[in-house]
């Protein structure tokens, strides 16, 4: 049986979710599978605006699933895969990037874990504990290269991300992103610690955007396949870059009814809502009607 038969390919960005050229890190919650309160925890670090999550499944791939059906944001399954058909596996179950270790297959098997993680639109993050394991990641194409915090001295190639296995303060402007396995019951998001404290205050604006997913064949499509995972997380970006990220909420929303118009976005407390959203589109809204109060007319549904 063909283990590629019935998987589809990831609309959820990991390398995208941890570029951020090194001007800034991206701390990766890690999550064991067997947590009691998986999915809940997951969604709540997914609103607290984590850029993706980890999770070590172990045999538990219903439970990793159960979180990534939960989440918005990208998730990496945390186990160390050696064999193709659980890259396909991990797919299956949800996952939009996978850890491989350099050290553990011959450079042939590598670069097929790596090309099979690749055509199911997933990022291949390998682990390399030395220099010839870095060339060998790199000769198989790797996205991503993760390592540990003493080995971020050593050079990547170009357009290459990196991922520390660990958090550390050294590990700043030297790596993209870090597995964060510091992660506690009670732990406040990182939201409220800026503030010191444990709620938000009320947001001036919320922008809906629709994540519903519909059957394949459905006649009206579906946000999610247009897009909208995509453009969520676009406006999450740029309010965080003009600093308006504590007055206006970027959310995910249910079905808004107007898949075939999708992406579909909804502004409140005005009412205005948008169609056809793609991502080139989230400058123009934020800086002409999030900012200067004037709705960008061509994207417009519902004129009064």
């Amino acid at each position: 049986m063909d283990p590629r038969a019935g998987v589809t390919p990831s609309i959820r960005n990991f390398a995208h979710a941890i570029d951020r050229q090194r001007q800034a890190l991206e701390r990766i919650p890690v999550l064991d599978a067997q947590r009691v309160d998986l999915e809940e925890t997951a969604r709540a670090l997914d609103e607290a605006e984590a850029a993706a999550l980890a999770v070590a499944a172990g045999d538990d791939l219903g439970r990793f699933a159960a979180a990534s059906r939960a989440i918005s944001i990208p998730l990496l399954r945390a186990d160390v895969l050696a064999e193709e058909f659980r890259i396909y596996e991990s797919r299956a179950a949800g996952a939009d990037a996978i850890l491989l270790r350099a050290s553990a297959v011959p450079q042939e098997l590598l670069t097929r874990l790596v090309r099979a993680a690749t055509s199911t639109h997933m990022a291949a993050c390998v682990a390399c504990a030395n220099a010839d394991e870095l060339a060998r990641a790199a000769a198989a194409r790797a996205p991503v290269l993760a390592l540990e915090p003493a080995l971020l001295h050593l050079p990547v190639p170009p357009r290459t991300l990196v991922l520390a296995l660990s958090f550390a303060p050294a590990v700043r402007g030297r790596a993209d992103a870090a597995l964060d396995h510091t992660l506690v019951d009670g732990v406040v998001p990182p939201r409220a610690q800026r503030r010191g404290q444990l709620m938000p205050p009320p947001f001036r604006k919320h922008v809906f955007i629709c994540l519903n997913e519909r059957p394949p064949d459905s006649e009206k499509g579906d946000c999610t396949r247009k897009g909208s995972p995509q453009v969520l997380k676009k406006f999450k970006a740029a309010l965080r870059d003009r600093g308006l990220d504590e007055e206006i909420r970027a959310n995910k929303a249910g079905c808004l009814d107007n898949c075939e118009n999708g992406c579909s976005v909804v502004v409140y407390p005005e009412g205005v809502w948008y169609g056809h959203v793609t991502e080139a589109d989230v400058d123009e809204i934020v800086d002409k009607h999030l900012v200067q109060g004037e709705p960008v007319e061509r994207l417009r549904l519902y004129k009064r």
